[in-house]
């Protein structure tokens, strides 16, 4: 494999491994952190997690959910209108001339505004057949997020989330 192909290797998974999330529970009985992390790339929207809480992995599914966000056309124009005299001193004398002119501008623009903050979920199983659900919003622009999750037992974890 050429030096140029091992580069471009490393650098892909390098990119997408900065890609994947991080999730950091921290117990709100106790405060006992655990951790946990999408199974690739965020860029889809969804995919796999593993959380490990107290030594379980809990596995499921992960989905965010940009809000909003709007699309808009608008027409502008505009006329403008000059008005000059300008007088001349020649051989023959007095010379007066009247200049006049008129300019338009139209155009459209268009915009697209998205959205940089919207929620996801998390529902995740341990084998044991304990069950985890998280809430949480995230913004797009920093790559952090916060929530909350909620085991089947009745523990609550907050959830910080980073990209």
């Amino acid at each position: 494999m050429s030096s140029t192909k091992i580069i471009l290797t490393i650098s892909l998974a390098f990119f997408l491994a900065g890609c994947a999330g991080k999730f950091t529970l921290i117990d709100r009985s106790n405060g006992d952190i655990f951790g946990g992390t999408t199974d690739g790339s965020t860029v889809s929207g969804s995919g796999g997690v593993v959380l490990s809480i107290e030594g379980e992995d809990y596995r499921g599914p992960w989905v965010y959910q940009a809000s909003g966000g709007n699309f808009s056309f608008s027409n502008f124009s505009a006329t403008s209108n000059a008005f000059a005299t300008g007088t001349a001193f020649g051989p023959r004398g007095l010379s007066t001339s009247q200049l006049s002119g008129t300019g338009t501008s139209v155009g459209t623009a268009s915009a697209l505004g998205v959205s940089a903050v919207g929620n996801g979920m998390i529902n995740a199983k341990a084998p044991s057949g304990r069950f985890v659900r998280c809430i949480f919003t995230f913004n797009t622009m920093n790559n952090t997020g916060i929530g909350e999750c909620a085991r089947n037992d009745g523990r609550v974890y907050d959830l910080s989330v980073r990209r």
